[in-house]
Parts: structure tokens; C-alpha cells; sequence
């Protein structure tokens, strides 16, 4: 069975998705900081993100838990939930790019890994 995101994606739809009815309803493996210092960036090999109707982080962790193919979520109070996805067979373990964080404080995004991808520290912007 396709997901409502393939059938979307087939059918040339909006790339704005409203949010799935959740079967994982987990929200764990979100994170705003590490090391102490607020995530503000990522930087990934996939191309684009898509925006999914959630408005809190844990509902946009769980709309990409639930989707096959999300490699990553983020979200923020300004941009909301995006969602990245990769093409083909995935494994959670493949790195698909790096997060960084920010000395001082600053703007934090949450960020999670998804069914289809793993992001790894990549350092501090501030350095």
C-alpha cells in the first residue's frame, strides 16, 4: 500500500501535506540542543524539504516516524514542520547529513532523525 505521500508525489499534487493519521504516536528522538548549545542549522545531501501541516516538534516527529522514506524532521516556531525524504530502499543508520549548533544562545530548531536517515553532529557555527 503507498503512502499518502507517494500517492502526492505521483499525482503531481500541492507540496504543502496535511498531516497523517499517526500509528507511532512516540514523540522521542526530538532535540533543540546539543552539548548545551541550541541546533540551527542542518546540512544535508538531500535536496529540499517538504512542509507538513504540525504545529508543535512532537507532532512533526511523529508525522516523519510515520512516514516511510523521511530521513529527517525539523521544526521551528517561524518555518513549522519540514520533512526530508530520500528515494529507493533507506536504512535508519545512513548518514544523510550533518546538524550544528550555535554558542550563546540563538534561534533553535528541532531536529529528528526519521526511519530513513540519520544526521550527525557536524561542530559549532560560532567556531
Amino acid at each position: 500500500m503507498k503512502s499518502v505521500l507517494s500517492i502526492i508525489s505521483i499525482l503531481g499534487m500541492s507540496n504543502i501535506i496535511a498531516a497523517v493519521p499517526t500509528i507511532n504516536t512516540r514523540c522521542d528522538g526530538g532535540m533543540s540542543t546539543y552539548d548545551g548549545k541550541a541546533i540551527n542549522t542542518i546540512n544535508s545531501d538531500i535536496e529540499g524539504t517538504f512542509p507538513v501541516i504540525a504545529t508543535t516538534a512532537c507532532a512533526c516527529v511523529t508525522a516523519c516516524q510515520n512516514e516511510p522514506g523521511c530521513a529527517y524532521s525539523e521544526f521551528s516556531d517561524i518555518l513549522g514542520c519540514n520533512l526530508a525524504f530520500v528515494g529507493g530502499a533507506c536504512s535508519a543508520k545512513t548518514v544523510i547529513g550533518q546538524f550544528f549548533t550555535v554558542s550563546g544562545g540563538g534561534s533553535a530548531i528541532t531536529i529528528a532523525n526519521g526511519p530513513c536517515g540519520e544526521l550527525t553532529y557536524g561542530g559549532d557555527n560560532a567556531k
